[in-house]
Parts: structure tokens; sequence; C-alpha cells
């Protein structure tokens, strides 16, 4: 069973390690090379495995606002990858000022580092100062880089996958997750305006990462309570009833007839269905996803 620790538990800690560094947003097919080789080499060596990674609030400070994948399903699929230890570095910890030589005695040193399994671009410690050359100059941890993986030519990064989903390649972006992409929030209360059509829809409440995906229409899951059911989603403006220019997105369960106000949703998007269109008046917007409806009782 994996161990979330942080700073103050590196003062007694007494196992041998391979350690990797990263943010590991997704975990996509790139991560997860680097994770599998860290395991291995930790039960080679016989050490632990350890991931240093941050917290989601690093993204300020890096100028993101958006990430493909919450620190609940990250700390989840590093479970699921049979590491043993994570440790969770926070702003709070001011790591992100300390210079490479700061960083091997403040974190490195204290988890009785064997060796290292990094990226080929790895870079770590303040205006990125390090990388994998300092180790292999500075240090006498055994180094496992680890070449980067490819797509369709494309270096795979989460800024990649991050692009695919911008442009509605939602199929392709999950090939290369750990998991499917989904988001997760709390519904609230919409216009209503489903009802008038009686087409009941749950929306969402919007956050970062819901601007991740391109305008439209898209098939998937919706887990509520534990229980699964196809959803059919829309991300967009609703143009047809709607002329704010606020980003919304709904979704509407199949087979289910619950009250979803104030719970908490999660949607997989897993097939982008077409793009948000603008109908002449609910009864045109009706008869389309009618439509839709039918092919989404078909999707799997």
């Amino acid at each position: 069973m994996m161990k979330i620790i942080n700073i103050n538990d590196l003062k007694n800690f007494n196992d041998k390690t391979i350690i990797t560094i990263g943010f590991f947003d997704g975990i996509h097919k790139g991560h997860q090379k680097i994770l599998n080789v860290l395991v291995k080499k930790a039960k080679y060596y016989n050490a632990k495995s350890v991931v240093i990674s941050f917290d989601n609030d690093i993204l300020n400070l890096w100028k993101l606002t958006n990430c493909l994948m919450s620190l609940n399903k990250k700390i989840k699929a590093f479970k699921s990858l049979k590491i043993d230890y994570l440790l969770l570095l926070e702003i709070k910890d001011n790591f992100q000022n300390l210079n490479p030589d700061e960083f091997v005695k403040l974190y490195l040193e204290p988890l009785n580092c064997l060796g290292l399994v990094l990226g080929s671009d790895f870079s770590f410690a303040k205006n990125k100062m390090g990388n994998i050359n300092y180790f292999k100059e500075n240090t006498l941890y055994k180094i496992f880089e680890i070449k980067d993986v490819y797509y369709k030519n494309n270096k795979i990064s989460s800024s990649y996958i991050r692009n695919l989903l911008l442009n509605g390649a939602i199929k392709e972006a999950n090939k290369l997750l750990y998991w499917p992409f989904s988001l997760k929030s709390r519904i609230i209360k919409g216009l209503q305006n489903g009802q008038k059509i009686n087409f009941k829809t749950a929306n969402l409440k919007i956050y970062n990462s819901c601007y991740l995906l391109k305008h439209g229409v898209y098939f998937g899951y919706a887990y509520v309570n534990k229980n699964k059911y196809k959803a059919m989603i829309n991300v967009g403006y609703n143009p047809t009833i709607n002329n704010n220019k606020t980003l919304k997105i709904e979704a509407h369960l199949l087979n289910f007839n619950q009250n979803l106000y104030n719970h908490i949703i999660e949607i997989e998007f897993l097939k982008y269905h077409r793009k948000e269109h603008t109908f002449k008046s609910l009864i045109y917007l009706k008869k389309q996803l009618q439509k839709d409806l039918k092919k989404l009782e078909l999707f799997s």
C-alpha cells in the first residue's frame, strides 16, 4: 500500500529508495514508462519506489490554468502502479526557490536515494537550473534516463494531450492518458430550459479544467453515487437558448430521472459526437436531441 508523506516525515525515514520527480499531469504513456521502470529498479535494488510530486497549486507558478487529472485521481493512479511512497510537496514548502544542491540535500539525501529514474528532458529546482547532467556530474546516484515516447510522430506530453482535447480528438487523448479524460464537479441550477422540451440536464459547476474541451456534444458515462449511466454532454454556450457567452457543461443521463442538484458527479468523455449548433427554435433543438439520443443508446 502506497504511503503519502511530507517533508516532516523525512526526519526518521529509513528505507533505501529509487526516486522519480515530476508533476505527472494525466499520467500519460510517457509518464507510465518512467513509473514502470521506477518500480522495477526499486525491486532490483531491494529499495522502495518514491515519486516526488507537487500539489496542483503549482500550476499557478507555472502560469497554467488547468490540468488533465485531479490530485485525487493522480494519487489513485500512483497506487494502481504499485508506487511505495508519494512525497507530495506544496508551495509553502518553498521547494520552487531551491537551487539543485539545496534540493538534493533537503529531499534526496533524507530519502536515502540510491538512484533516479528521469525523462530525457527532466529539469528541476529554481529556474530549472538542474537536469540529468547535474546528477551525473555532481552526485553518485545511479541515473536511469528514459527516452521520450511518441504517438504518430509526436512526442507524448501533457501539452500535446491538451491540444488533442482542444481539437476534439477525445479518443486519441484517452489512448494516451492513464484513464479517460473526466471532469468531477457539483451540479448547480441552470436555466431549466431542458424541462420545456422534456429533456432534463444536469449543469456542472465550471472550473479551470472544463476549458480544455472543444465545444460540442460528447458521448460518455456519468458516475453518480457509484452508479454508471450513459450520458450525452454538451460543452459550449448553448447558443439556441442563451445569448450569454458563458461556458456551460450540461449532461443528460440516459434512463435517469432523479434530482441531482448539489450532488457531485463525474463525467467521463469518450466520443466527440458533433459540433454545437444554433437552431431556429427549441422545437428544432428537440428534434436533433432525439436523433442524438438514438445514437447514444447504441453507443458503448
